[in-house]
């Protein structure tokens, strides 16, 4: 007997399958016609039309066509520009900013407390806008807090240690007796972004006068730009990683609608610091590695991503390590780095990007491997802000640089499961890798 009921449900399916498809057609029809940049051959897929993406590389900030780029647009902004910037040395970029205030864009600006210094050695593009009128939100500065009650007794007298770079307290008379104090240059708003008319975004290095390369991206989508203004808002409205709730955690909260984020390019998975820990990503991509592992960062101050690249190294992996020895703490970790063959930035750069490439080389099959390029906006610190050390007659408590107060960004792109559209995509990455490596 034929069965009536299946037939008539496959004609429906294939009935509502044409529907889409039609629906569709027409939409890209639609689309093309509306003058989003078709050509005669075929029309553009939805990311192609909406989610255009430059990712950016360059031996060095100051002359890069991609900083001159990112100062065009700002001056052609109408509507808004919401920038954050970490170090604003760059008065270029200030007088844009300057120039479209002047024109009445709506300019927001956020950036880090130590930059401005409360006005007796400011950044020079941070000082402009001052006196522009164009008022910067800061934040991150020197924090002072109600520790645990099991810590007020040994918080006493504190110095610091600059060249391993913590504080060191123990019980004694200070004016801040039984407070938790954390200094400015331990906590840090490392962001460096742009949101432009509420659709182009950008993400660009430190604007600061000394050599470092450029690693950026430009891209004009509504849903990154969306995500990024959230971030954007809290700390403008004076919520920063270091702005605590009773119980001592940051009150910052998630930003993304989304994690990954389509291009025409590809995809891009974005997180945010310290909602999302970006140095417990960076160590979950180490051990995940498959071939190799090459980093570079300013400085490394985590004990379990030292321990993940040890482990990888003496598993044979190919393991490259670049730290700056201007900002590299000295002590266990350094003595570590140095035996797993670490190298320093060379003489002419003053910072190193916080970059990661996972799986460039073959793997002990010989096969290849998806490979991945993570950049991180701050350097690897320590996830604990500090430690409390056994000692005669009284404990004693360390205070470190730490990612838990630090508000950044990482981005991350992956060869794997196709995320990409071209295979050379990542390739420009590898190569200012390598390039610094090889100075």
């Amino acid at each position: 007997m034929v069965n009536l009921f299946k037939i008539d449900t496959r004609n429906k399916r294939r009935g509502a399958l044409l529907s889409m498809a039609g629906a569709t057609g027409l939409l890209l029809t639609t689309l093309c016609f509306g003058g989003f940049g078709c050509d005669n051959s075929e029309p553009p897929s939805i990311t192609e039309s909406f989610n255009k993406a430059q990712f950016q590389s360059a031996p060095a900030v100051q002359d890069s066509n991609h900083r001159a780029q990112l100062i065009a647009d700002i001056l052609a902004a109408s509507d808004t520009v919401d920038i954050a910037v970490s170090r604003l040395e760059d008065t270029e970029v200030a007088d844009a900013l300057i120039a479209a205030h002047k024109r009445g864009v709506n300019v927001r600006v956020v950036s880090d407390w130590d930059s401005w210094g409360g006005g007796t050695n400011p950044d020079a593009g941070l000082q402009l806008l001052e006196d522009a009128d164009v008022l910067p939100v800061y934040g991150d500065g020197e924090l002072i807090y109600l520790p645990e009650p099991t810590l007020a007794s040994i918080l006493g007298r504190c110095q610091e240690s600059v060249a391993q770079q913590y504080y060191m307290c123990g019980a004694g008379q200070s004016g801040d007796q039984g407070a938790m104090t954390r200094p400015g240059k331990y906590n840090l708003m490392s962001h460096n972004f742009a949101i432009i008319d509420g659709m182009t975004v950008w993400n660009f290095p430190s604007l600061v006068n000394g050599e470092q390369p450029w690693v950026g991206w430009r891209i004009e989508s509504s849903i990154l730009a969306y995500d990024f203004r959230s971030e954007f808002q809290q700390m403008h409205g004076g919520v920063f990683a270091t702005t605590l709730d009773v119980y001592n955690g940051p009150i910052k909260s998630n930003t993304n609608s989304t994690v990954d984020y389509l291009t025409d390019q590809g995809r891009m998975r974005v997180l945010f610091n310290p909602q999302q820990r970006l140095v417990k990503a960076v160590i979950d991509q180490v051990y995940k590695a498959k071939s190799s592992v090459w980093l570079m960062t300013d400085s490394i101050g985590h004990p379990q991503l030292l321990k993940a690249l040890e482990y990888k190294k003496n598993n044979g992996f190919d393991v490259r390590v670049m730290v700056h020895p201007a900002h590299q703490a000295e002590g266990d970790l350094k003595v570590r780095l140095q035996a797993l063959g670490a190298r320093m930035a060379p003489a002419g750069l003053d910072h190193l990007p916080t970059m990661v490439v996972i799986d460039e080389l073959p793997d002990r099959n010989r096969d290849r491997r998806p490979r991945q390029v993570i950049s991180v906006s701050h350097p690897l610190w320590n996830a604990s802000p500090y430690e409390v050390e056994t000692s005669r007659p009284n404990d004693i408590v360390k205070v470190y640089p730490s990612d838990l107060f630090v508000d950044g960004n990482m981005w991350h792109l992956s060869e794997s499961g196709s995320t990409v559209h071209k295979d050379t995509l990542l390739d420009q990455y590898v190569a200012a890798w390598e390039e610094v490596w090889e100075r």
